[in-house]
């Protein structure tokens, strides 16, 4: 939800939760700057204020309570939109091509078992967003955009994600863009499903956030 220069902004410093410290992996952020060629991001303090890696890291400490611990990489992105309105494939930017790569490479070498969890939403509509019209009206519309969308997500296609997105220039500002895109593009499973969508409708604004829930294999 912020943007503070850098595509990509990982942290070395623990998430602390109401279920206590969740510790960072800190040879997999090694690695991944020397996969990158140095630090990925000039400053890390935006972590501070986002809220989308704190949903995930509370949950994750409740679901491996009674388990071994877990580490984590929390990896913030910052906005796509000038690409979305270029029509340029985010792959084709060196910014996220080099990320890109190096995230892969880090996953294959890393000796530990490593899973890929997005924190992002879909479509905001409505007043409270900018639009000129309440959201009430138009959430059926809204949910078969979605689900299209979502289908090349399932597919892991990469491609047809940017282009179910750019094409009408981002009008759901769908503000999960840049998360999921990485992740389609760095992630090597072979299948997705849809496992749950969701709608908030807002009604006191007149706006709505649409969401979901998918796991690869």
């Amino acid at each position: 939800h912020y943007g503070w220069g850098d595509l990509f902004v990982p942290t070395r410093k623990d998430y602390e939760t109401p279920l206590g410290i969740l510790k960072t992996d800190q040879a997999f952020i090694t690695r991944l700057e020397e996969n990158y060629g140095g630090p990925v991001a000039s400053i890390d303090t935006v972590h501070r204020i986002e809220h989308s890696i704190e949903f995930q890291a509370i949950f994750l400490q409740h679901v491996f309570s009674d388990h071994r611990p877990i580490e984590i990489v929390p990896i913030l992105c910052a906005s796509f939109h000038d690409m979305v309105f270029k029509k340029c494939s985010p792959m084709d930017d060196p910014r996220v091509s080099r990320f890109v790569q190096a995230l892969k490479q880090t996953v294959r070498q890393h000796e530990k078992t490593t899973g890929f969890i997005v924190g992002a939403d879909l479509t905001h509509i409505g007043r409270k967003f900018g639009d000129p019209f309440a959201a009430q009206g138009r959430l059926d519309d809204v949910e078969r955009e979605d689900l299209k969308t979502l289908r090349t997500v399932e597919a892991l296609d990469v491609d047809g994600f940017f282009r179910a997105i750019s094409q009408d220039d981002d009008q759901r500002k769908i503000c999960g863009f840049p998360p999921i895109y990485t992740f389609l593009a760095s992630v090597e499973a072979t299948s997705g499903r849809l496992l749950k969508y969701e709608q908030w409708s807002e009604k006191a604004t007149q706006s709505a956030v649409t969401y979901a829930s998918l796991a690869f294999y």
